[in-house]
């Protein structure tokens, strides 16, 4: 998670306070275009019943930026890994292989 992130999260954490609209505007702003879907859940926390100053909003709020770090890291992984199976297969048939390796990089 950002810096900048963490530290408006740990800090309405530690006041016991939910976020203000400034904090969630920062919030909302950071996150990448193609996580609609974490933008989405935030919207949805913020205009729900407990509102956008609730401690709960603001778990609600970093579980959310916490499962789309987790999605950006296997995303990533599997890009190294598809990466990898490509540059294997390169080789092999540079090499003249017949059959081509089976990769099982996980």
């Amino acid at each position: 998670m950002k810096p900048e992130l963490r530290k408006i999260l740990e800090t309405a954490e530690a006041e016991d306070r939910g976020l203000t609209a400034r904090e969630v505007a920062a919030v909302i702003n950071s996150i990448p275009a193609e996580e609609r879907m974490a933008r989405t859940e935030i919207l949805a926390a913020v205009n729900g019943p407990d509102g956008a100053d609730s401690p709960e909003t603001r778990r609600s709020i970093a579980e959310t930026l916490k499962y789309m770090e987790i999605r950006a890291i296997d995303a990533r992984e599997e890009r190294a890994k598809l990466e990898r199976e490509t540059e294997v297969r390169a080789i092999a048939e540079k090499a003249g292989a017949l059959v081509m390796p089976s990769l099982d990089l996980s």
